[in-house]
This record gives C-alpha cells, sequence and structure tokens, in this order.
C-alpha cells in the first residue's frame, strides 16, 4: 500500500458520505478507496489536493483526474467535481437538540433519486417545473420502502396507505410519483432556481390516481415540510424552520418588530400609551444584571408593563406575603425564581420591557382584603398590560416555558445544492396538515382562570409546547418564526375549532363593531327571531368554555371571569346576573350537571356557590351549553 495512506483522512471522506449519502454507501467508499490505494492507483495527496487540512472542522475535496475517476466509480450521485465545504456532522446538533437516540450512521439517508432531486441542479429544476419532479412509481416507493432503505421512500408511501390508495384499484401501481416545490417568489430560468430570491415552502407530491376513483382528479396532493438551521448556509434557500422557543437573536428581534408596528401601525390595536402601573409591579430594571425587586405604585406613576399568564401547578414556593413584603420592595432573589418566572424576566428583558405584572409577587397572598382588591382589578391589569405572556406549555411554575420544544426528528434528510461548489442540508418531515396541530392539551387551557387572561389583553406572546406564537387584534395567534409547521401552523383547538367566537373576541374590535353596526343598542341587546344575536353567540361560546375549565377554589368561579363581564357590560350594557344577562336570560338557562363520576371526568354536585339554583355559574359540575 501506497506510504501515503492516513486513515484519518480516510475516515473524514467516509464521514462525509456517510453524512450525505449513507453509511452503506460510505463503507463501499472506504473498500474502493482501500482497494485503489491498494493498487497504487491513487495516492492520499492526489486524492485530497494540496489543499485539504485534516485537523480543522471546513475541509476540501478538490478536482483532479485521480478524483473525477475515483467518484464516477463509486456512485451516479456524484457526477462531477465539487469543491465542498462543509461542517462536522450536523446531525450531532439536530440529534442532541431533539433529544433523539438514534443510530447516528443509519438514520434518514435517502436513496439516490430522492437526493438528486434537491442535490443537483437539473433536480432543482425540475422540482419547479410546471412538471416537477419525476419519482419513482407507486410500485417503486413500495420497493424502496420495503428493503428498509430511504425513509422519504417510506414517508411517501405510508402517505399513499394512509390516503387509502394503496388498493389495487385505488392507484395507478405503474404511474409516475411526480414532487413539485412550493416557492414563495418567481424562480430564476437557468442554474440554481433560487439565486433569484425565491425560497422553497415544501414539496407537493402529486401520487397518480386510477381513473375511476374521480373522473376530475388524476391525482391526490399531499404536503411534505421543509427545515433548514438558521446558521446554514442553506437557511436562504428554504423557508421552513425547526421549531424553537430559545430567545435567539432572531427571535427577539421578530418579537421587537411586532410590538413596535402592533402598536403604531394596527388601527384595530390599542395603540402605545403608557397607563397607570398596577398597585404592584415587579421592576426587573433597564439592563441585564439589573437588580430586581417589587415597585409600590403610590403616586398614579404610568408606564407600561407585561402580564404573565401561567398555571401555578400547586401552592407557589415563592410569593409575596405580608412577612416579606417590605423585603421584597428592596430586593427579589431572582436567583431562586421558579422557572416560569424566570423564563418571564428573560422575555421582558429581550424586548426591553422593565415592568411585568405576576399574581404570585404582586398579590399579598396571605391578606385577604388585599387579595380581593387585586382579584377585583385583574380584569384592568390584563386589558392595559402592552402585551402578556402566555406559558401555555408549563403544567406549573417550576416547569418553565423557554427551550422546551415538543419537537419528533425529521424523518429524512436530503442534500441541497448550494452553488457550484458546496451544497448543505435539509430536513423532511409530515405537514400538520395531516397532525393536526391541537391545543387542548396544553395545561394552560384547561384552567378557568386563564380564560379571561387570554381574552382581555390587547396583545400576546404565547409560549406553547412547539413554538412562540403572537396575538394581536391583528394577528390570530400567528406563528412568531416560519417553522417547519409553515403553512398549516395556525391555532386549530377545541377554541378555535369549536367556539370559534372566542378566539376572535378583542375587545376593540368588538367595541367598533357594536359602534359602527347598523343596528341600534336595543336590537344589539335584543335577539333575531332565530334567537341567535352576536351577543348571545359570544355569551354561549364564553360559557361553554369557562364551564369546561378546572379551578382549584370554587369560590374563585364568579372573580375569575368579572374581568371579562365587566368589559362586555360597557360595551353591551344590560344587567350581568350571576353567570347570566338579564335579556338573554331564558335563552342562556341551558346548562346540565355534567357526569357526576370521575371516571369520566365529572366532579362533585355538591360543589356549589351561593346564588340562585338555575345559574351555571353556581355549580362546578355545571357545563353550560350551546344553542
Amino acid at each position: 500500500m501506497s506510504d501515503s495512506y492516513d486513515p484519518d483522512r480516510v475516515a473524514g471522506v467516509k464521514r462525509f458520505f456517510s453524512t450525505f449519502l449513507g453509511k452503506n454507501f460510505a463503507d463501499e467508499a472506504e473498500q474502493s478507496f482501500n482497494r485503489l490505494l491498494e493498487e497504487d492507483f491513487v495516492s492520499n495527496a492526489e486524492f485530497f489536493g494540496p489543499e485539504t487540512r485534516s485537523n480543522t472542522k471546513k475541509q476540501k475535496i478538490s478536482s483532479s483526474t485521480s478524483t473525477r475517476h475515483f467518484q464516477s466509480r463509486l456512485s451516479p450521485v456524484i457526477t462531477k467535481s465539487y469543491t465542498v465545504s462543509f461542517y462536522d456532522d450536523p446531525r450531532d446538533e439536530i440529534l442532541s437538540d431533539l433529544n433523539v437516540n438514534e443510530d447516528r450512521t443509519t438514520a434518514m439517508d435517502c436513496c439516490d433519486r430522492c437526493q438528486l432531486m434537491t442535490g443537483t441542479i437539473e433536480g432543482l429544476q425540475a422540482l419547479v417545473s410546471d412538471e416537477g419532479y419525476e419519482h419513482y412509481t407507486c410500485d417503486e416507493a413500495k420497493q424502496q420502502s420495503a428493503n428498509g432503505g430511504c425513509p422519504l421512500c417510506s414517508l411517501i408511501w405510508r402517505i399513499i396507505a394512509q390516503c387509502k390508495l394503496c388498493g389495487e384499484s385505488s392507484i395507478l401501481r405503474d404511474g409516475i410519483i411526480r414532487v413539485h416545490g412550493l416557492t414563495t417568489g418567481d424562480v430564476a430560468g437557468d442554474g440554481n432556481p433560487f439565486r433569484s430570491g425565491a425560497r422553497l415552502k415544501s414539496l407537493n407530491l402529486k401520487i397518480p390516481m386510477a381513473p375511476e376513483l374521480d373522473s376530475n382528479q388524476d391525482s391526490h396532493n399531499h404536503e411534505l415540510g421543509l427545515v433548514a438551521f438558521q446558521e446554514s448556509p442553506v437557511a436562504r434557500f428554504v423557508v421552513g424552520r425547526r421549531p424553537d422557543k430559545k430567545l435567539t437573536p432572531d427571535l427577539i428581534q421578530r418579537m421587537r418588530s411586532w410590538l413596535n408596528e402592533c402598536q403604531e401601525k394596527h388601527e384595530s390595536c390599542v395603540r402605545r400609551c403608557s397607563p397607570v402601573l398596577p398597585s404592584r409591579v415587579v421592576d426587573i430594571g433597564d439592563r441585564e444584571g439589573s437588580p430586581i425587586h417589587l415597585y409600590v405604585n403610590q403616586n398614579g406613576t404610568r408606564g407600561q408593563y407585561a402580564a404573565l399568564s401561567y398555571c401555578w401547578g400547586g401552592d407557589q414556593p415563592y410569593k409575596t406575603t405580608m412577612s416579606n413584603l417590605n423585603s421584597y420592595t428592596q430586593e427579589l432573589a431572582s436567583s431562586v425564581f421558579p422557572k416560569t418566572l424566570s423564563d418571564a424576566i428573560k422575555v421582558c428583558r429581550a424586548v426591553g420591557m422593565r415592568y411585568i405584572w405576576i399574581d404570585a409577587l404582586c398579590i399579598v397572598q396571605d391578606d385577604p382584603k388585599d387579595k380581593a382588591k387585586q382579584i377585583n382589578q385583574m380584569g384592568r391589569i390584563y386589558k392595559d398590560a402592552t402585551f402578556t405572556i402566555m406559558a401555555a406549555s408549563a403544567k406549573s411554575v417550576s416547569e418553565g416555558f423557554l427551550g422546551n420544544t415538543k419537537v419528533d426528528a425529521p424523518e429524512a434528510k436530503l442534500p441541497f445544492h448550494i452553488d457550484e461548489d458546496s451544497f448543505g442540508a435539509i430536513f423532511v418531515r409530515s405537514c400538520f396538515n395531516n397532525n393536526p396541530y391541537f391545543l387542548d392539551g396544553e395545561p394552560i387551557f384547561n384552567r378557568a382562570w386563564t380564560l379571561q387572561e387570554m381574552l382581555l389583553p390587547s396583545r400576546m406572546l404565547m409560549f406553547d409546547s412547539y413554538q412562540v406564537m403572537l396575538k394581536c387584534g391583528v394577528n390570530d395567534f400567528d406563528p412568531a418564526m416560519d417553522t417547519y409547521l409553515y403553512p398549516e401552523s395556525r391555532i386549530n383547538s377545541r377554541t378555535s375549532r369549536e367556539y370559534g367566537m372566542v378566539q376572535n373576541f378583542h375587545l376593540e374590535n368588538l367595541a367598533k363593531e357594536y359602534e359602527g353596526s347598523f343596528l341600534t343598542k336595543e336590537d344589539f341587546k335584543g335577539f333575531t327571531e332565530r334567537g341567535h344575536s352576536r351577543q348571545s353567540q359570544i355569551w354561549t361560546s364564553l360559557m361553554a368554555e369557562y364551564s369546561r375549565r378546572d379551578i382549584s377554589v370554587i369560590d374563585d368561579r364568579y372573580s375569575a371571569l368579572a374581568g371579562v363581564t365587566e368589559e362586555l357590560q360597557k360595551i353591551w350594557g344590560g344587567k350581568y346576573i350571576a353567570g347570566l344577562w338579564e335579556n338573554s336570560l331564558v335563552q342562556h338557562l341551558g346548562w346540565s350537571g355534567g357526569v357526576n363520576n370521575e371516571e369520566f371526568g365529572g366532579r362533585k354536585w355538591e360543589s356549589r356557590l351561593e346564588g340562585p339554583s338555575w345559574s351555571w355559574m353556581c355549580y362546578s359540575s355545571a357545563k353550560a351549553r350551546r344553542p
């Protein structure tokens, strides 16, 4: 064997091939390379070229006659010489971040046909053409899947099966599956089609259907999401990003720009203003490292502030009491804050918000008078806040909401041709349009107190299990950053699906709708002939949503909705009586006692508030009914 043999360099090449072309190919490459070295066909230096440095992350494979011959003998995927810039296995980062325990040498490696689709200029051009990229036939995709090889082919075959297109008469078994790239704009006519500035959003599969299924449709469409890391050079060509709740510079900039735009330009949202601060707020200072303390507003000081909506998860480990109130006004020991409170402070500092209202700290928890006073003001507190931080994914104050992203590993990895000298990696997975993005399971959506905390604020930053969502009078729970949830990333929860009136409840819009209506005030108070006026629909939705939520202390049931009823009374007028409105009393008497069986989630019928026996509000197990 040649004296120039360098096992470290061979390992480096094998690592490169394994990363982008799969372990089997890499093993064959190593064996072929060793044979060539044994035959003295090519020396180590000839293969790697003079620019190669084995001890750096960035390596180069330079052109030479020997290299081209070697590449041509290894695989049809590599059809010409490249100077390839790459970093240590990009899967190291994605697998560690996603907490996925997989065999890193075999997972997510795709077949030649799939890799050519995005790894070559010709493949990208076909992808954005009218005809699309010709993939396998359905039978060939099934065979690739059965062979246990290509994960993308396996995913395609699972899609075919899920769509019930796998029967003998359901698909054209010898029909070609075509893949179309969905883009953000016009693509270039020659070379890399994305050099025009257009970006790849997703892949649309067109699976051929048999004529007898539907004479007007010759294919079934299914969308696949794409992911690129923000730091990757591929990011400028691909829209999708991995869902992330870390306070990255991009996310911080997006939150800041949205807050500014909303306050300055959104006509349906509250403009920039400085209301009177609540009785107490947490003052986090004007810079990182500033001492944090409880600010007591005794002089009617005005200013902007945030509010926190979160699940307590039991008694609070860090709260204000009569015994520590004075010391907390001097300094709060932020180093021992529960995770959710600590995360909220980080968000406020990131967007430049000095004050934040947190109930556990801003209400004296063992002072009944102060507690009653502050609870009565909570409606105004959340309504006047510049924005509310909603820690939707945290079951308790100790869990936190930053960084803990519920994300499955992408199902396949493909090379992406950047230019003549380099390429990177993109990741593929099923879009959420076939995996509905339900938020019913988020802890915060099951707590009674948090309903008004969602409805009253003008703006909201919601941190759910997947990503950060923005809500205001214009943005209806829009993702802060494009992710592989794109474009099916809107909330599809009980609130929006069944109680759409609640999600669209926005005080500023509702007031303007009322004022601008051609109906008179009396018309609005009353009902149409069918008994379903706008007012009735909204309140029925609120009753149904609120009554399904849990509340730890039954005596809080009136208070936890008081902020909403107070604001609605300003808009609607009329008299509010124990959970019902006087002018719609009869219509809203339709409620049931729920199921009194813990196995079915029922609560004890004996839990009862003082008040009229005919009101749903007086019974913890009562379930309001929609008309």
